[in-house]
């Protein structure tokens, strides 16, 4: 797919560029994880990755641990939210301001 794919909160995916601009600022693992949660053939129509941390962390490379650990770092950083899940797995997305909207309303899932 391409970089213009239309893939989180309605906003087309950002290019790796502009990943790598946007995410100057955090560790080596923390922009990994962002490149992982804008990646449009894991990424749902509702902008949401339906899978669990275990699996996600299997793509790359980490422990289950250390993926929820820098997962959690990006959400108290507002770079992710969580957006339902499945009996005991949680799903996460970036946030509309991780997408550089300043504002976005907040609509109920």
């Amino acid at each position: 797919m391409s970089a213009q794919t239309v893939a989180l909160h309605g906003s087309r995916s950002m290019s790796f560029g502009e990943l790598l601009r946007r995410t100057h600022n955090l560790t080596a693992n923390q922009r990994l994880m962002i490149v992982l949660y804008n990646d449009p053939e894991l990424v749902g129509r509702n902008g949401v990755i339906e899978q669990s941390a275990k699996d996600l962390a299997g793509i790359v490379g980490w422990t289950p641990t250390m993926f929820s650990r820098i997962r959690q770092q990006l959400v108290d950083a507002g770079w992710l939210e969580q957006s339902g899940g499945r009996a005991q797995v949680k799903f996460f997305r970036l946030t509309p301001t991780a997408h550089g909207q300043a504002r976005a309303l907040r609509l109920v899932d």
